[in-house]
């Protein structure tokens, strides 16, 4: 075994190397000469404050079909499957990417894995296209697999944890070439189907099967979900919309009943567009920062329990620089709220109420369209991060802020105690997923 850290930096010659400079030396070998059937422990090896290229893209792997093609995350989320420890990736539409299929990444073995191959919507012929749609009945729906069309899922991409399931909406379904396709944006255009069809989905990656749960073009007491997040604390959705005065509206989707309820929040924050949203368990908020329509660089939080909105903001100091496409995570091992985007990685403390942009020794190239691709992972206490990269590859990075001293590492996971999920009783029939609609 190499000589550890803690042994080089108590010797009593002068150290060629600084003992950060070490450790990161100590890492590289560890990513580099391990074979990755052994790497599961990898992450308990991150040091403070590092940012590690986890998954790198190839252009190889990509040609050979092996790695996601890049528009798969354009204007899209992922979700951490804590089941299997994978991240899932859906995601696509408009003119980016036309596929359907699902991906995943271990985050064990570094290794991606396709569930199916996706439909053939690619340039599509319109009448060919129209005779596998039903816009009236289940729009957002390709009728032959009973699977969604692609599409910006923006942040709309969940794991619900106590089913066990991959939630997905969004919007800006797959267009074409001069957005041929869509029904609903040119009224001189006959198109196929609708650019924002509202629907609602879930995705079962053990039997790698679709089950369409609605739609808020059929039901108006439904919302389109385009940026959510989990509440593991009751096991239901927080959805943010927009309403007609452009402040957010409130949605509670509880994904056992399929119901939703629009919350009437004493004190509302006002609307921006491209955001995401992440769930702070201690405190029952959902946050989000930043946006566009207008530009914003405010952090706010939806407080669950009193039913309203609270401006995070902190009044002087440094902040990120307003604007939307930012991804947000809650670390919950160091209370600190994570963001990374246009303006690079801040952290929200929420001792000091404060923002700090900590310098690193590498970092991802910044960009304005993460959404919903950062996401904490409890069990490792990292961030991961994905991204469609300058060279159209579509990477994977992890992130530790610190090696909280109030958890206890066991097997490269990190146990962070959190609140018990309360889920209401329901009847026997009602807690299964329904059948696909006939």
């Amino acid at each position: 075994m190499p000589a550890t850290i803690a042994s080089i930096a108590g010797d009593r010659r002068r150290p060629c190397l600084s003992a950060s400079a070490l450790r990161w030396l100590w890492f590289l070998v560890l990513m580099l000469f391990l074979p990755r059937c052994v790497q599961a422990d990898i992450y308990s090896e991150i040091p403070d404050n590092s940012w590690i290229h986890v998954g790198p893209g190839t252009q190889a792997g990509q040609a050979a079909g092996r790695e996601p093609p890049f528009g798969i995350v354009a204007f899209s989320g992922m979700a951490i499957d804590d089941r299997r420890d994978q991240l899932l990736f859906f995601g696509g539409g408009h003119d980016d990417y036309w596929g359907n299929e699902v991906w995943s990444w271990n985050i064990a073995t570094r290794a991606w894995l396709k569930a199916y191959e996706p439909d053939p919507l690619r340039n599509i012929d319109l009448a060919a296209c129209l005779a596998k749609v039903d816009n009236t009945r289940l729009p957002g729906m390709w009728m032959p697999s009973r699977r969604p069309i692609s599409r910006h899922t923006y942040d709309s991409v969940e794991f619900i944890s106590h089913l066990g399931v991959m939630m997905a909406g969004g919007a800006s379904t797959y267009s074409g070439s001069g957005e041929y396709l869509w029904s609903d944006t040119n009224p001189s255009r006959r198109g196929c189907y609708l650019n924002a069809p509202g629907d609602l989905w879930f995705y079962d990656p053990a039997t790698k099967a679709w089950q369409y749960k609605g739609s808020s073009r059929t039901d108006p007491g439904r919302d389109g979900i385009t940026v959510a997040a989990y509440d593991s604390t009751t096991g239901n959705i927080v959805s943010l919309g927009r309403d007609p005065n452009y402040s957010i509206s409130t949605w509670i989707y509880d994904p056992l009943r399929n119901v939703f309820e629009l919350r009437r929040p004493k004190r509302v924050a006002p609307w921006h567009g491209e955001i995401a949203a992440a769930y702070d368990g201690k405190r029952r908020y959902v946050l989000f920062f930043g946006g566009e329509y207008p530009k914003s660089d405010k952090l706010w939080a939806y407080s669950v329990d009193q039913d309203t909105w609270v401006d995070l903001s902190p009044p002087t100091g440094v902040r990120p620089t307003a604007g939307g496409g930012y991804g947000i995570s809650y670390d919950s091992a160091n209370d600190v709220v994570i963001i990374f985007g246009p303006s690079g990685l801040w952290i929200y403390d929420y001792a000091s109420k404060s923002w700090t942009q900590p310098t690193t020794t590498v970092s991802p190239q910044t960009g304005r369209s993460v959404h919903g691709k950062l996401k904490y992972d409890v069990k490792r206490n990292v961030t991961f991060l994905a991204y469609g990269s300058s060279a159209y590859l579509v990477e994977v990075w992890a992130y530790r802020y610190k090696k909280s001293p109030h958890t206890k590492a066991t097997g490269g996971a990190v146990t962070d105690p959190k609140p018990e999920l309360v889920i209401p009783a329901v009847p026997t029939a009602t807690s299964r997923m329904p059948p696909a609609p006939p």
